[in-house]
């Protein structure tokens, strides 16, 4: 459990992180569409952006682990099912990504998947699920 001093820190980084993000280009509409963006991000950044931007999350792990404990409303793209370019390519390229695997090796991956795909604007949870869990953030069991 955090302390009060660090969940007012957290929501002063928060609200810093994401008066910078909405003033990004890509985030305004404002990105070249030549351009994809892949950002690398905290735990803290990603829950930030979760709540900030339209997106779609997207968990690359496989249905043990989701079922194990996801992110809430994180769609399920198992990495290793065979047809993940297939699947990550019928997406909205133009809508924001956030993409998480175990420990941000498959999601690493992914990303450049969907660079080449023409996602415009990505974010990928650095060390994955296994941050998300040691900054206490919820997950979803089935």
């Amino acid at each position: 459990m955090k302390s009060i001093k660090q969940l007012i820190i957290n929501k002063f980084n928060r609200f810093s992180f994401v008066l910078l993000i909405l003033t990004a280009p890509g985030v305004s509409g404002q990105i070249n569409p030549e351009e994809s963006r892949v950002f690398n991000v905290s735990a803290d950044e990603f829950y930030t952006l979760i709540n900030a931007v339209n997106g779609n999350i997207i968990d690359v792990r496989t249905l043990d682990e989701y079922n194990s404990g996801h992110i809430e409303n994180a769609m399920l793209i198992d990495y290793y099912r065979g047809d993940l370019q297939h699947r990550l390519d019928s997406l909205d390229k133009s809508v924001p990504v956030l993409i998480y695997c175990r420990s941000g090796n498959r999601s690493a991956t992914a990303t450049n998947i969907m660079e080449f795909l023409g996602f415009r604007l990505i974010y990928n949870l650095e060390n994955g699920i296994i941050s998300w869990k040691e900054a206490n953030f919820e997950l979803i069991t089935e």
